[in-house]
C-alpha cells in the first residue's frame, strides 16, 4: 500500500501470486480493505490482525478487474474477465 501524498510505500502485503488490480477499503470500518488479483483471488484484509493475513478469501475462476464494497459498506461486488 501506498501512501501517494508521501510517495512511499507504508505496507507490503505478501498474499497474491500475480498482479493486485484493485482494492478497495469498508465504508462501515477503515480496518478492513479488500484485494483482487490475476491470481483468480479476491481477499479481504483486516489491520487489526497482527500478522496482516488476509481473513477471508474467495476464488474467483477468473482474473479479477475490480472488485467495490457496496453500500452497505459489508458485502462486495467482483468483475473478472474471460481469460
Amino acid at each position: 500500500m501506498w501512501d501517494v501524498a508521501g510517495e512511499n510505500m507504508v505496507l507490503d502485503l505478501m498474499g497474491h501470486k500475480n498482479y493486485v488490480r484493485c482494492d478497495n477499503c469498508s465504508l462501515v470500518s477503515s480496518d478492513l480493505f479488500v484485494t483482487d488479483s490475476y491470481d483468480h483471488i479476491v481477499k479481504v484484509w483486516d489491520f487489526r490482525v497482527k500478522n496482516l493475513r488476509s481473513i477471508f478469501e474467495v476464488n474467483h475462476g477468473k482474473p479479477v478487474e475490480n472488485v467495490i464494497y457496496l453500500p452497505s459498506g459489508v458485502l462486495t461486488a467482483t468483475a473478472g474477465g474471460i481469460r
